[in-house]
């Protein structure tokens, strides 16, 4: 069954979600991009159009699914929160050149980008973003709301909490535990458990 689905976003995070519901034909047909301000008529040849109450509640009353395109944590866990208060469910996107264990678990509202690596017994939150090239590896735990940017490394048994943002390049070794809404730098390691909403950098890992 072809599930319709609009996007809540007109961005270049946009783009990469309609590519990767593309590559999944027979599973999702692409409605819209909303905005609240549409600067383009349409993306990718998808239609943009002004966001508004009135068309959530069409959408919600045809049951047409809903991804967040927003790549900044905390706008998106909002827009979600919107979404549920309005009735949508949200859909889940996983690029066909994505590789996602069958024993692991994808929340709502994720999308898997293409090369994306999950492993055995993962479970990954709503909302997620698990962006290109990045690897989770077996039983780990990824809270809603995070972002694992391009071409992370997450090894075994790791456990995320909501909102944490992950930057491009970055590592992270097996049983580390990572606290909500944490920020690790681009090209970090992190090497040791990270308490407290901070931003750290360097290899290893330390608080600005």
């Amino acid at each position: 069954m072809i599930q319709c689905v609009f996007l809540l976003g007109a961005s270049g995070h946009a783009k990469m979600i309609i590519e990767v519901l593309r590559s999944q034909p027979t599973s999702y047909k692409i409605i819209a991009c909303l905005d609240k301000t549409p600067k383009v008529d349409n993306l990718l040849g998808v239609k943009v159009i002004e966001e508004t109450a009135e068309i959530l509640s069409r959408f919600a009353q045809d049951r047409v699914h809903g991804l967040v395109a927003i790549g900044d944590n905390r706008q998106r866990s909002k827009l979600i929160k919107t979404l549920d208060s309005s009735g949508i469910q949200q859909a889940v996107a996983i690029s066909k050149n994505a590789i996602v264990s069958a024993s692991a678990s994808i929340g709502p509202g994720t999308v898997v980008m293409p090369g994306a690596v999950i492993g055995a017994s993962t479970v990954v939150g709503r909302g997620c973003i698990i962006n290109t090239l990045s690897s989770i590896d077996h039983d780990g735990s990824i809270g809603d709301f995070v972002h694992v940017c391009p071409g992370c490394h997450v090894a075994g048994s790791v456990r995320i909490g909501e909102g944490v943002f992950l930057g491009t390049g970055s590592s992270v070794i097996d049983y580390i535990e990572i606290e909500s809404w944490a920020i690790v730098g681009a090209g970090s390691t992190v090497i040791r458990n990270l308490a407290g909403a901070q931003t750290y950098v360097g290899s290893p890992a330390k608080s600005l």
